[in-house]
């Protein structure tokens, strides 16, 4: 099989499944506007990977991420499924549109792409599990310090970058 329709299938299946845990989450209970809504966008999701438009897939993946949000007043980790599989969607299809100019890109590219992209699912499935399981309680200033020591380090590591 060559390396692209791989690379087709994978995305394409992950957008069924990222939308199908939506639309299973909320056709059980009975929430079928939403479910409706979910299929119709997991549908629009499919379709708009067999057309042109590179912009769509992050399109697809933001209404995706939204759904997911709606979602986590049901099931949070059923949210969290449905957003890991749509990672995985928006990875893959945006990497299968940048190989479609090679008209036989090497197996060992697509094959390295896939396992990275492995790891690190797995390892956001091991620490979104992780943060899903715990609970802690922290006051408005502590996080406003974390976020303050975040952006530092998120400014150095960019200004460390760019020299």
């Amino acid at each position: 099989m060559p390396a692209q329709r791989i690379l087709w299938r994978v995305a394409r299946t992950a957008w069924s499944t990222s939308h199908g845990i939506l639309v299973l989450l909320w056709g059980m209970r009975g929430e079928w506007p939403w479910a409706a809504l979910a299929a119709i966008f997991g549908v629009l999701a499919i379709a708009n990977s067999y057309g042109r438009r590179a912009w769509g897939v992050s399109l697809s993946f933001l209404v995706l991420l939204a759904l997911s949000g709606v979602a986590t007043l049901w099931n949070s980790w059923a949210a969290f499924g449905s957003v890991l599989s749509g990672l995985i969607a928006w990875d893959t299809e945006l990497f299968a549109r940048r190989l479609e100019p090679f008209l036989d890109p090497p197996n060992a590219i697509v094959w390295a792409h896939l396992k990275r992209l492995g790891a690190i699912a797995l390892l956001s499935g091991a620490l979104g599990t992780v943060a899903l399981s715990f609970t802690v309680s922290l006051g408005f200033g502590w996080i406003l310090l974390i976020a303050f020591g975040f952006l530092l380090a998120f400014s150095l590591l960019l200004r460390q970058g760019l020299s």
